[in-house]
Formats: structure tokens, sequence, C-alpha cells
């Protein structure tokens, strides 16, 4: 009987908030906040945000597979921000239509790799076509008569060292 009584407590207890529960959501829901407050402020401050997911992918080829560490995401991160930022407007225009050039995303984030294993810089992300390692941009884009389209940015790279020497666009119709 003393048992059943006890058990009634309790669960008369939790049912107006009062038991433990509650107060572990409390703390989960504090530490949530505080941590994303704290994200907040370390970006802010212009520190990155450290990736601490981060890990080793391997890009498949049609005739190899290359294995792209943190340290090589991060060469290739240089190799295109180097390119973005160091070539002319007027350069690009030999393989970009100058009303495509500001839309070129020229920052260049810091190397992450998502959820499907690719690796990622911002806008940017690794992929393989054939035997050809690039890095590719897709941007969408509306003109005025409702036309959407998607733009592709594309800059093959050589390997060792890792270099960017040109960037392609395409213009694909969405529709």
């Amino acid at each position: 009987m003393r048992a059943e009584k006890s058990r009634n407590e309790k669960r008369e207890r939790i049912m107006k908030g009062g038991g433990s529960m509650s107060f572990a959501f409390a703390v989960l829901f504090s530490f949530l906040c505080f941590s994303a407050f704290g994200f907040r402020l370390a970006s802010a401050a212009g520190r990155k945000p450290e990736f601490t997911t981060y890990q080793t992918t391997v890009l498949h080829m049609e005739k190899r597979d290359v294995t792209i560490t943190p340290e090589e995401a991060e060469k290739i991160r240089r190799a295109l921000e180097d390119y973005l930022t160091q070539t002319s407007d007027a350069d690009l225009e030999k393989t970009i239509p100058r009303e495509f050039i500001s839309a070129l995303p020229r920052r260049v984030e810091a190397p992450r790799v998502d959820a499907t294993g690719q690796v990622r810089f911002g806008p940017w992300r690794l992929e393989s076509e054939g035997d050809q390692i690039q890095v590719t941009c897709r941007l969408p884009k509306s003109d005025q008569t409702t036309a959407h389209y998607l733009l592709r940015y594309t800059a093959p790279l050589q390997e060792n060292p890792w270099k960017v020497s040109s960037v392609t666009f395409e213009q694909i119709s969405s529709q």
C-alpha cells in the first residue's frame, strides 16, 4: 500500500512539472541557449567556428580514388581563393560573360565535410567528373521574365601542388 502511494505521489509531481525530468529539460535548454550564444560571439569576434566533425573523405574518379585530408582541403581552398582574388575581371571575361562575373562568389570559406561526404568551401564544393578534380558552385538566378536559371561555375584543379588556372561558366535553365 505504501509503495503504491509513493508511486502515485511521484506521478502527481511529474504531472505538475515538479519532477526531475523538468529540471533535466531546463538544464538542457539552458546549455543549448548558451552554446548558441557562445557560437554567435565567436563568429562576431572574427574567429572561425571549429568543425570538430571534419573527417578525411575519398573522391571517387573514373580510374582512381583520391583521399582528401583536412590539410589537402585547406590547400585546395587556398588555390581557389588565390585564383579568385588575384584574377582581374578582364581575365575572367575570357571564360565568363561580363554580366555573370558579379555573381561569382569570390569568398572561399574554411573547408568542411557535409553529411554526404562532400568537401564544401561555403557555396563551392569539391567533386570529380571523369578523371578531373574540380570545384563547382551552383547558384539560382531569376531574370525579369521570371525564368529561373542555375548558374554553374567550375574551377578545374591541377594536382601537386593544387592550382586553379581558370573558372568556366554554364547557365542551365531549370525548366
